[in-house]
């Protein structure tokens, strides 16, 4: 696409004429080991979660199965997320029906 003449009156643009306003910031590197800590931080969480969902659930063992064919289809089966939340309310609804403990 041609560039299109400025009218003598605009002032000079600063930037070059196909540059993009965002790529005139300086690159923001992340220090080291920031991807580490992220990592940790989820895992924690999770494995906090994890815990919580165990103690305070009415059928635990069903329940930590549940959260381990999720993490399954989704991680290693890449199966689309809404439909790995629909089958876990499914077999989590079995497990009430079956009143799994």
């Amino acid at each position: 696409m041609p560039r299109m003449p400025q009218h003598p009156a605009d002032p000079p643009s600063r930037s070059p004429p196909n540059a993009h306003p965002i790529s005139l910031l300086p690159p923001f590197v992340f220090p080291q080991g920031m991807n580490a800590v992220g990592v940790g931080l989820i895992l924690a969480s999770v494995f906090k979660m994890v815990v919580d969902v165990y103690r305070i659930s009415p059928f635990p063992t069903a329940s930590l199965c549940i959260g381990l064919f999720a993490f399954t289809a989704v991680d290693s089966l890449k199966i689309f997320e809404p439909l790995v939340v629909v089958g876990g309310i499914l077999l989590g609804l079995l497990g009430w029906g079956a009143d799994l403990r």
